[in-house]
């Protein structure tokens, strides 16, 4: 059976790189296992991110007309504490549709998801 850290490092081949001062070596892990990318042209790739982008101004819009409606349920502390820990969570949607839709990255090489990631 596996340990954890065998599990963990399971698509990562283990490299030391010479630190730039010539003093010792930096150990570092190298992904080598699948990148997920979108195989699209890019006139399909952009209509796809548009319909993301609809379908989220779509759903704020339902989200809010429902919130402000002036109906007993809406002033009830049982219904409006999950309505809010929902909205926290939308955020976080709102700002992955947000990086995809607007943010150019090449999502067609194995080195985009370094990129994502801001690792160098």
């Amino acid at each position: 059976m596996a340990t954890r850290q065998e599990k963990h490092f399971k698509n990562y081949q283990f490299e030391q790189v010479p630190r730039p001062s010539g003093k010792g070596y930096k150990n570092t892990y190298k992904y080598i296992g699948d990148y997920y990318t979108w195989d699209l042209p890019s006139q399909k790739l952009w209509r796809e991110r548009q319909c993301f982008v609809l379908v989220e101004v779509i759903f704020a819009v339902l989200y809010f007309g429902a919130a402000v409606q002036n109906i007993e349920p809406n002033k009830v502390a049982l219904v409006a504490v999950p309505s809010i820990c929902s909205l926290a969570a939308w955020v976080f949607e709102l700002i992955a549709i947000g990086f995809f839709s607007f943010v150019k990255l090449p999502l067609n090489d194995n080195s985009a998801y370094f990129r994502t990631n801001f690792v160098a």
